[in-house]
């Protein structure tokens, strides 16, 4: 088990492929999950010496230098996930519940959760509600523990993932409407789970659409989810989060990154909004001087932000071009054509900020001895229930003298754009 564990995590942090070191990263958790039911002291040291590690060589997936493709544009996955997605949480679904379950169970080390227990029901709850997108996805699982089967055995049995039966309900507390979501498999939507460690098929998701939901900001949800077995229900409540509105730029505006200033981004604030974050999506078309007429249309994905509680953000100009020159490949045989920038705003509920603080605080170098804390808002088992929405500003373009620097100047000019 160590060995895996280890293998695992220098997987993770050498893999400069975006989707397969978000699977590298979740299978690197979920091994620990299980080590820590076997071998909880040791784990715990081992995982010590990872994130150590990992604060010495910071590798993970935070860093703004992965360029996407136009097909994955909204569906960036960094330390705090994507609420961009099309459909609610789903990018995050994919790839990082399994993940972020994985770490929460491993930073209950010393709490009175006892995953060994025989027989226990651990239900591991993740969901985001955003009234911006059109289709709402809960993902309810559980962690639960033969000692009679090898955990890695347990984990490819999808039986041992979902409950037999169970019923999701979302719950309007103002209105008292309830919606029962439906059972489906993700896969069907488009959302099929990435190969890892767990059983990829299916991808038992429980959906509502955002016609018959209606999320309005400011009202506050209840997710009642029913077990079998008389079970204790599990609960979770959250306020939609309002959309936040970008005033400065403006529609029309040009964007202009000068090296010796800053430009600065202003939104408003958003109806029970506990943090934001800031993304450039920076489009282009790509060609090979080989065969001019096959051109690509090509997105790189910058968070410039991460995670602020104010309604202003300050982008270093400089920072653009270094932005580009490491994510962009360097070929003489490449050309590009800039053609407009995307600004979207994200904001993030409270139960979410809660839940990155305590986890971003137990990955401290301090945090390895005493009762190391976890946040989770589910009366019952591990997990998340929150909210999100966002706002962009499209088809910017840059300032004459901005996209002369971004040809000529001395970051850029080996990325041939024309």
């Amino acid at each position: 088990m160590a060995v895996l564990i280890e293998e695992g995590y220098w997987r993770f942090a050498f893999c400069r492929s975006p989707q397969k070191r978000s699977t590298h990263f979740r299978d690197f958790l979920l091994l620990g999950f299980y080590g820590f039911t076997s071998f909880p002291g040791f784990t715990c040291f081992l995982y010590f010496l990872c994130f150590s590690a990992f604060l010495v060589f910071p590798v993970f997936p935070a860093s703004p230098v992965f360029p996407v493709s136009s097909a994955s544009r909204f569906h960036r996955l960094y330390l705090f996930p994507s609420f961009s997605n099309s459909h609610t949480f789903a990018a995050m679904q994919k790839n990082w519940i399994p993940a972020v379950t994985a770490l929460l169970i491993l930073t209950s080390c010393e709490n009175d959760l006892n995953l060994t227990a025989p027989w226990k029901d651990i239900p591991i709850i993740y969901g985001v509600l955003s009234p911006a997108d059109t289709a709402h996805y809960i993902r309810i699982e559980k962690a639960f523990l033969d000692p009679t089967i090898s955990a890695l055995e347990i984990a490819r049995i999808p039986d041992s993932l979902y409950y037999d039966e169970i019923e999701a309900v979302l719950i309007n507390i103002g209105t008292g409407e309830r919606l029962t979501l439906q059972e489906i498999d993700g896969a069907n939507d488009g959302y099929p789970r990435n190969d890892g460690v767990f059983a990829t098929s299916p991808n038992i998701l429980y959906k509502v659409s955002a016609a018959d939901a209606n999320l309005l900001p400011g009202e506050r949800y209840r997710l009642e989810v029913t077990r079998s077995d008389q079970l204790p229900v599990v609960t979770a409540e959250t306020t939609i989060v309002g959309r936040p509105t970008i005033n400065r730029p403006q529609s029309g505006d040009k964007l202009r990154f000068a090296s010796n200033s800053s430009y600065r981004i202003l939104w408003s604030e958003a109806t029970a909004a506990a943090f934001y974050d800031v993304i450039l999506y920076v489009n282009y078309d790509e060609y090979n001087v080989a065969d001019p007429s096959n051109i690509e249309s090509k997105v790189a994905g910058w968070k410039v932000s991460g995670v602020t509680t104010n309604t202003e953000f300050e982008v270093p100009g400089i920072e653009f071009y270094k932005f580009l020159s490491a994510s962009l490949e360097s070929s003489i045989s490449l050309r590009r054509i800039f053609k407009g920038i995307d600004i979207q705003v994200r904001a993030g509920g409270i139960e979410l900020y809660e839940f990155q603080r305590v986890q971003l605080a137990n990955t401290g170098i301090t945090s390895a001895g005493g009762d190391i804390p976890q946040y989770t808002n589910l009366s019952e088992g591990v997990g998340i229930f929150s909210s999100s929405n966002r706002f962009a500003r499209l088809n910017l373009e840059l300032h004459e003298d901005s996209l002369d620097s971004l040809i000529s100047g001395s970051f850029t000019r080996h990325l041939n754009f024309q």
